[in-house]
């Protein structure tokens, strides 16, 4: 099947065909294809359980063959995706990771105009720029929440009150540093979860933001050829500034 070209847009053609490799998909087809890979794994995760506890071979023997296709259907897509913003092909195979496919749902189609191929420090910078946005947006719509369900758990015990145990939590969740510290206290001591778990929830994406920071000062080095300079520092702070207020600029 032939690539066409829309003139307008200067983009290719998109090929929806998932079975075959050929063509590209958009932003926007990745982003729906991703929702809707997730929720057919949910579905095939909840019927593998039934199929499990009521002991149908059958039934398991379909859902397997399910999965298998889903995998492969994941990958084609991906690797779809990556033709389009100009990235090596071969890195589809990590098209199996939801997060990979979300990352790549949000970076910008390759000029058709433009037959060089990135590099790949370049396409690893993207990548990292695209995950840390993530994981600012995650850390405060998934976090936050479980901060405050937490730290909700902590005064409701305490005032046997569910309004202002609600009003109250959300208000301490939101704050920031004081407000990690209290949906780590809160799921430890009224969730019953170990210590060391409580702090990994509510601390994994400084953790990770750290990482590929960290990541994208060796990236600048091996690119520029240069010695660290206090640049690294700069970055570092900047983006767990970036990382707090996230959460304060949507209060």
């Amino acid at each position: 099947m032939n690539e066409i070209i829309n003139p307008d847009k200067n983009k290719k053609a998109e090929n929806l065909n998932l079975f075959s490799t050929k063509g590209v998909i958009g932003r926007k087809t990745c982003f729906i294809f991703t929702v809707l890979i997730l929720i057919f794994n949910q579905i095939v995760e909840y019927l593998w359980n039934r199929a499990i506890a009521s002991h149908t071979p059958f039934v398991e023997g379909v859902l397997f063959t399910l999965c298998i296709i889903s995998i492969y259907v994941t990958v084609v897509m991906a690797i779809k995706r990556l033709k389009d913003i100009g990235w090596y092909r071969w890195l589809g195979i990590f098209g199996i990771l939801p997060i990979f496919l979300l990352i790549l749902s949000f970076i910008k189609s390759k000029d058709l105009t433009d037959n060089r191929q990135k590099p790949f420090l370049a396409q690893l910078k993207d990548f990292i720029s695209i995950a840390l946005t993530i994981i600012f947006v995650a850390g405060y719509f998934g976090l936050g929440i479980a901060q405050w369900a937490a730290v909700y758990a902590g005064v409701y015990y305490v005032l046997n009150n569910w309004f202002l145990s609600l009003l109250i939590g959300g208000f301490v969740a939101y704050i920031p540093i004081i407000g990690t510290i209290a949906g780590i206290y809160g799921a430890h001591k009224y969730w019953g979860l170990p210590l060391w778990v409580s702090i990994l929830i509510f601390c994994t994406h400084f953790i990770i933001a750290i990482l590929l920071t960290i990541a994208q000062f060796v990236i600048e080095l091996i690119e520029k050829k240069i010695k660290p300079t206090n640049n690294y520092l700069k970055k570092l702070v900047t983006n767990l500034f970036i990382l707090q207020k996230t959460q304060e600029s949507f209060l």
